[in-house]
């Protein structure tokens, strides 16, 4: 085991060999005397400096470029200068703005608002920070972890609180305005004057959880001026509707669904007060007046109500003139409404 590990002597270099072939290179380059090359190679003040021969600095290399290449004043590089303003610091007498310190406040409502992408189904959708944070934390609820979990279940809970407490507030509004109602029509009543249209009446407002609190029908005057004109075009619509069934669809298997007429009847309908609706009775009793009447009294009706308007009747085609700013106001993607029912209508 000793014999193992002792190590060999290492290889010694020959000093006298390595002097005398010292000695022979410096009398060849002339640095001693031939004579005494080999009488005095082992003289202390005859041998050559061995480190100054070894570590010479060459005379050209790094940081010592040949004299006919070093850079000249004047003649090397761009002898105009620099232009002005182009270097790393800009224009000159140009100061920059210093940049104030952005804030923790800011950085999180910064990233609570930003939107991030998710793959939804077979598409991809954006949704906002916050519901990407509740979506992971109820995946990892689902998926077993305890404090998702806990964090989940008092997410909810707040929510189901806040809602509750939302929900008792909007019952009370409800009720503390109809409970107004009944004293103001009392009131206009004792004045013998008619209550205005613009004031919601108690069945047209309404509140439920899935839907929220809503007003049907006008709650001032500006909102009495816009649903008047939709009523007008309602009107209007429903007369064409049935001009429409008596003109153009008549013949058996030619109507297979809703006119355009009467695709938006029933969408303005929709944003009728109760009293104005189609199911009223002023409305039920117009519609039998105009379904038993002769073709030229339809017609008459006709023109009358899109005079209202200030359109000419469409009395040679089914598809009636609605502006595009019509179409949206009730949400409607005119392009696509049109594609939908020119194809049916082209039938008649």
């Amino acid at each position: 085991m000793g014999d193992d590990h002792q190590t060999k002597p290492r290889k010694r270099v020959d000093e006298t060999r390595f002097r005398q072939e010292l000695f022979r290179k410096a009398a060849v380059k002339g640095e001693l005397q031939p004579e005494r090359a080999h009488a005095d190679e082992h003289s202390e003040s005859a041998r050559p400096n061995i480190r100054s021969d070894l570590f010479a600095r060459p005379s050209t290399g790094y940081g010592n470029p040949p004299v006919e290449t070093r850079f000249a004043k004047g003649q090397s590089g761009n002898p105009k200068g620099r232009p002005r303003g182009s270097g790393k610091g800009g224009a000159k007498g140009k100061s920059t703005q210093p940049v104030s310190p952005t804030t923790i406040d800011e950085v999180r409502r910064r990233h609570v608002a930003s939107r991030v992408k998710i793959r939804d189904g077979d598409g991809v959708r954006e949704i906002s920070t916050y519901e990407a944070l509740l979506r992971q934390i109820e995946k990892l609820a689902f998926s077993g972890g305890v404090q998702a979990t806990r964090l989940a279940i008092g997410i909810h809970e707040q929510t189901a609180r806040e809602l509750e407490a939302e929900h008792q507030d909007c019952l009370a509004w409800v009720t503390e305005y109809r409970a107004n109602y009944v004293a103001r029509a009392a009131a206009y009543e004792r004045a013998g004057e008619a209550i205005p249209d613009w004031i919601a009446w108690p069945e047209d407002v309404h509140y439920s959880i899935e839907k929220g609190h809503r007003i049907t029908g006008p709650y001032d005057a500006a909102g009495l001026e816009n649903c008047l004109l939709l009523k007008r075009w309602r009107d209007a619509m429903f007369v064409k509707m049935i001009y429409d069934e008596a003109i153009f669809f008549w013949r058996p298997g030619v109507r297979t669904s809703l006119t355009t007429a009467e695709f938006i009847v029933f969408k303005i309908d929709t944003l009728m007060p109760k009293r104005w609706k189609l199911a009223s009775q002023e409305m039920r009793e117009r519609e039998a007046a105009l379904i038993w009447s002769s073709r030229p009294r339809l017609i008459e009706q006709l023109q009358e109500a899109f005079e209202a308007l200030g359109i000419a009747a469409p009395l040679n085609h089914p598809m009636p003139p609605v502006p595009d700013k019509l179409f949206r106001a009730l949400g409607i993607n005119p392009k696509q409404l049109r594609a939908k029912f020119s194809a049916m209508e082209a039938r008649q």
